[in-house]
């Protein structure tokens, strides 16, 4: 599960936020992603007059004073059916429309870059104006009611589109972060919660939970989690700005569950992001300081690496002030791949060789378009997503961008390798395709989805990805082979927060929670 660092939804300053309702917003610099959301009107609303007022909830972000834009501020600018009607200094904007259906959008923009965007609402302004038929008048759907498994549920045998829903021994709110096939034919995950019992945690293919607490970092908020190189699981964690105890660590889960914290060498209060196997048998991982220098961090960006017996070692010649570090990956050429997201200009694409030297690559970026999710290719190359396109880099530093034609300006997001040798994507409002030889192709959806969405290739060939929705609800879709778009769970009361991963039963799984549930986590199945 690779994160930039403008998505580090693991803190638990961030969770705060998101678990506390549709309508909660706070204000500050922080050190989550930004994000915001359309409050009022709700979803699918009627109006009887034409004049909408439209607002929005903001979550670490500082709207800029007198429309100056600085770095963690900026401007709100609402959207309706794709034109922009307004760039907001507040969370409050009167819009005067004609009769009609619109399709309502609210993106934050910093420094000339769109760093974070809401679902769409979708609102009907009645008058002299047909509306549809009550089926789809926009009228706000009935939820599905969600029934969590009460004991184990065989993970063979099923119908195909078969979902069984698993929450028991799951706290009873929390934020599940990472989702991985682990050994032993389980899957494991990191769990965390308000109330201070942040866990790793073991699921089997019938759905069997097991919790192992983390211990010494309760008050932590356990991020991104892998399979290691020794058979064991490896996950990054530290605590949130005000939280006690400032202990920042990697974290090693043996298959049993024996918990092993290595935070010697790790610097005060830093941000740890994405880990990875690296070619040379250790481990590798971000780190960079709070967002401003708050919280007492060194102010040093670093790639790290660890060592399976908890060795760890910090690199950071090479590296700009301010680097903002993004997804690392192992490259096919024996070395590391990284993304650096600085707040201005282009960014750039960074590679570090298994003895600490770091190379940056920036030719052919475009400015204020810095790369963000980064994976190794089938032919051999990097991918990455930046805002305007999608990029190839070779082994050797070559840079090629591919536009995402008609997904402009919508900030293509997290990327997998198709099980056709293609690169898919997703982005504002559709999920992409795009060839070794650079030919982006464009499935919309039938729900919402933007660049924060999940998405994973399934045994069946198709590519699986999260519907988002307003408020805390969403869905699951799948492109098939042929192109053909299907919403397998159309209008569900939860948003699935960790990406989609094959199971060791040949089965989908996600991890999801919803703010129309009270926030209880789930862990989903499905039978492709």
């Amino acid at each position: 599960m690779r994160f930039s660092v403008a998505a580090r939804a693991w803190l638990l300053v961030f969770m705060t936020v998101a678990l506390a309702g549709c309508g909660a917003a706070t204000t500050g610099q922080s050190t989550a992603k930004p994000t915001v959301r359309i409050v009022s009107p709700t979803s699918f609303a009627q109006i009887s007059t034409s004049t909408v007022t439209v607002r929005v909830a903001i979550s670490h972000f500082t709207l800029a004073a007198g429309g100056l834009e600085q770095p963690g501020s900026g401007q709100v600018w609402i959207y309706a059916n794709g034109h922009v009607e307004s760039h907001l200094g507040s969370t409050t904007t009167t819009l005067g429309l004609a009769p009609g259906t619109y399709f309502l959008k609210a993106a934050l923009v910093t420094n000339g870059r769109t760093v974070a965007s809401s679902a769409s609402v979708v609102v009907t302004v009645s008058g002299s104006v047909s509306l549809p038929p009550p089926s789809t008048s926009g009228a706000m759907p009935t939820l599905p009611t969600i029934s969590c498994a009460s004991k184990p549920v065989p993970s063979t045998g099923l119908k195909a589109g078969t979902i069984t829903l698993f929450c028991k021994g799951l706290p009873q709110s929390g934020l599940i972060n990472s989702l991985v096939a682990g050994p032993g034919g389980d899957l494991w995950f990191t769990e965390q919660s308000l109330a201070g019992s942040d866990a790793i945690g073991r699921i089997t293919p019938t759905g069997s939970i097991t919790l192992f607490s983390i211990g010494p970092l309760q008050n932590a908020s356990p991020g991104n989690l892998i399979v290691g190189p020794d058979g064991n699981l490896w996950f990054t964690a530290q605590v949130a700005l005000g939280g006690a105890g400032g202990v920042e660590a990697i974290g090693r889960v043996t298959p049993t569950g024996a918990i092993t914290l290595f935070s010697t060498g790790l610097p005060h209060n830093s941000l740890l992001g994405n880990i990875v196997t690296g070619p040379d048998g250790n481990l590798w991982f971000t780190v960079q300081p709070p967002f401003g220098g708050a919280g007492g961090g060194t102010g040093e960006d670093a790639i790290g690496r660890i060592t399976p017996s908890g060795t760890v070692t910090l690199f950071s010649n090479g590296l700009p002030q301010s680097a903002s570090l993004g997804a690392i990956v192992a490259g096919p050429d024996g070395n590391l791949w990284f993304t650096e997201e600085s707040a201005t200009g282009a960014g750039a694409i960074g590679r570090i060789t298994p003895a600490g030297r770091i190379t940056l690559f920036a030719s052919s970026l475009l400015q204020n378009t810095p790369p963000g999710d980064i994976l190794a290719g089938p032919d051999g190359d990097l991918w990455f997503a930046a805002k305007v396109a999608i990029g190839r880099i070779t082994p050797a530093g070559e840079i090629t961008l591919f536009p995402t034609g008609p997904l402009q300006s919508t900030n293509p997001g997290a990327m997998v390798a198709g099980p056709d040798g293609d690169i898919w994507f997703v982005a504002e409002g559709a999920v992409g395709q795009v060839t070794p030889s650079g030919t982006v192709t464009v499935f919309a959806p039938g729900g919402s989805i933007d660049s924060q969405s999940t998405l994973t290739a399934g045994p069946d060939g198709s590519i699986w990805f999260a519907l988002s929705m307003d408020c805390g609800t969403g869905g699951i879709g799948r492109v098939s082979p042929s192109g053909k778009v299907t919403e397998v769970l159309p209008q569900a009361p939860y948003w699935v927060s960790s990406p989609f991963v094959v199971g060791p039963d040949g089965n989908i799984w996600f991890a999801a929670q919803g703010e129309a549930l009270a926030n209880v986590p789930l862990i989903g199945r499905i039978v492709p």
